[in-house]
């Protein structure tokens, strides 16, 4: 036998479904919807916790509950867009965001000489104890941010350039390396799969509750050498892949 939670929710997914309520739209006050289904206040909170865990609406403090927003942001990986956008003097994010009708921006949180983590250690082919450059950053699309990312150089690298220092770069990084000579030609990309949030990462990328996130790891390469680790963490939601492979 179904419970009165599981009707009272499964009757506002119909209308969330069928446009009664759009993305956006603040559903009924909890007074108005015990008084609409007949059901107790603590099976309309139960409800509306189980549409929260379905993706389907966020509640905000003090102003009750709002169907969700889509993100569809796609990002394509291939050679020819890269091509493409680097002759563009366009960082590749921000090209991709413009071309599917949003407004990117991108944050700089926070540039600083660290000592490399583990797996940027490994990554970069550095020694125990190296320094490296962090770049931490929060990409948004339409002011609503999307990824929290940390890009790694080698210090002997990044010394003395733009990338050691807490500035947009116009034409993107990989332009910044190619005034040092440094011409990537490949990628490697590490999918670390999809997990709940941590707390500052739900903070950072406001996600409502029972929202993953997805993690990975790009190596870039020039040549044989690693010359860029960025660590990238996405809301799961907003944020989707798509390699095109030619064989």
């Amino acid at each position: 036998m179904r419970q009165p939670w599981e009707v009272v929710a499964d009757a506002l997914q119909r209308a969330i479904s069928d446009k009664t309520y759009e993305p956006g739209d603040r559903l009924p006050s909890e007074s108005q919807l015990v008084a609409r289904h007949g059901a107790s206040r603590p099976t309309v909170r139960r409800a509306l916790r189980e549409l929260q865990l379905r993706g389907l609406i966020e509640t905000r403090q003090g102003k009750g509950a709002f169907v969700r927003r889509p993100s569809p942001i796609a990002i394509t990986l291939t050679a020819e867009n890269y091509r493409r956008h680097q002759q563009e003097g366009q960082p590749g994010f921000h090209a991709q965001v413009r071309e599917q009708g949003h407004t990117p921006r991108q944050e700089i949180i926070e540039v600083a000489t660290i000592v490399a983590p583990p797996a940027v250690i490994e990554r970069l082919g550095l020694e125990e104890g190296a320094e490296v450059v962090m770049r931490r950053l929060r990409f948004l699309v339409d002011d609503e941010p999307v990824q929290l990312v940390k890009v790694y150089y080698d210090s002997r690298l990044a010394a003395g350039t733009q990338l050691e220092r807490p500035v947009f770069i116009a034409d993107g990084v990989h332009a910044e390396l190619r005034r040092l000579g440094v011409q990537v030609t490949r990628f490697v990309e590490d999918f670390q799969g999809a997990r709940l949030p941590s707390r500052d990462e739900q903070r950072a990328l406001q996600l409502p509750s029972g929202v993953p996130v997805t993690r990975n790891i790009r190596t870039a390469y020039a040549g044989d050498q690693p010359v860029e680790v960025m660590d990238t963490i996405s809301n799961g939601e907003a944020v989707s892949y798509r390699f095109e492979i030619q064989v």
